[in-house]
């Protein structure tokens, strides 16, 4: 009888310890098949939410098409992706705002951070200007508001779309153990492929990407093969500093603030971040003492 007990007790004991097998398995397998999400979540884009038909891509309209549109894109598995063309061309330096810069004015690098794609009163606001406009991704109307963008002779960014800057209702809570910083370069080339003529990546919080030298150094590297720029926030680890290669590394020097900000601060050719809400008051103070001019000057070759 003693020994049916623990023969039974054996079998309990067992059915329970593969019970416990089989769900740590289907967790972990869960885990894995949702991470790649939610990892791009946290740092970059999430792949499903980029546009797969070619026809939905930002496209050049007749009028301002140019031949070298084919000299800067290859077409591969995520999609149309920016690249050094064979002369040695870069897309930064190809689709860059252009202008004059003359020396009567003080010169501020604006970058406008884009949080609605309601911009019509904004591009009548600084259209006497041409300056750069950092874009997200996941911004209603993506497509329109780059269209809106370049028709102004306007250059743009892609803003990284990271745990601290997507929206609360755009975004899920995600655990820094589930990341995985082998899946960087996939998730910025996702990035990438979601609209043409970005002249680069902008990281307008602190994030996680900056606290990885491991990311910013495959991200800095992936950049600098694409002839993009990497607009930042925070300034270069030295790790980052070491490898940069020949990539166009662009550091945010102010950031605006209507009850601290002060004109006189700014030096000739420094960046200003702003908000898009914040612009209107910012043009009332710097009304005919400074030229806003985009971030790209000065940084072309």
């Amino acid at each position: 009888m003693r020994e049916n007990k623990t023969l039974l007790w054996s079998w309990i004991s067992f059915i329970i310890v593969l019970i416990i097998f089989i769900a740590m398995v289907e967790a972990y397998h869960h885990i894995k098949k949702e991470r790649s999400y939610d990892y791009q979540c946290r740092i970059l884009i999430n792949k499903n939410t980029v546009v797969e038909s070619e026809d939905d891509l930002i496209k050049p309209n007749i009028k301002e098409k140019k031949d070298s549109d084919d000299k800067f894109y290859e077409d591969t598995k995520y999609g149309y992706l920016p690249k050094i063309s064979p002369d040695g061309g870069r897309v930064f330096d190809e689709y860059s705002a252009v202008v004059t810069i003359k020396n009567d004015f003080k010169k501020i690098r604006l970058a406008i951070l884009v949080n609605n794609s309601s911009i019509d009163n904004l591009l009548k606001t600084v259209q006497k200007w041409k300056i750069t406009f950092i874009i997200p991704n996941y911004l209603d109307n993506f497509s329109e508001v780059i269209q809106k963008i370049r028709k102004e002779g306007h250059e743009f960014f892609l803003q990284i779309p990271t745990q601290s800057s997507i929206p609360a209702e755009k975004k899920t809570i995600v655990s820094p153990f589930l990341a995985n910083s082998n899946d960087t370069i996939d998730k910025l080339l996702y990035l990438l492929s979601s609209c043409k003529y970005a002249i680069g990546i902008a990281n307008v919080t602190p994030t996680l990407i900056t606290k990885s030298k491991n990311d910013v150094c495959l991200i800095s590297n992936e950049l600098s093969k694409r002839g993009l720029a990497f607009l930042n926030i925070e300034k270069p680890n030295d790790l980052f500093i070491s490898q940069k290669n020949e990539l166009i590394y662009i550091n945010i020097t102010h950031i605006f603030d209507e009850k601290t900000f002060n004109k006189f601060s700014i030096n000739n050719g420094d960046i200003l971040l702003i908000d898009q809400k914040d612009v209107q008051g910012f043009i009332r103070n710097i009304v005919g003492e400074c030229e806003l001019i985009p971030v790209s000057a000065f940084e072309k070759e």
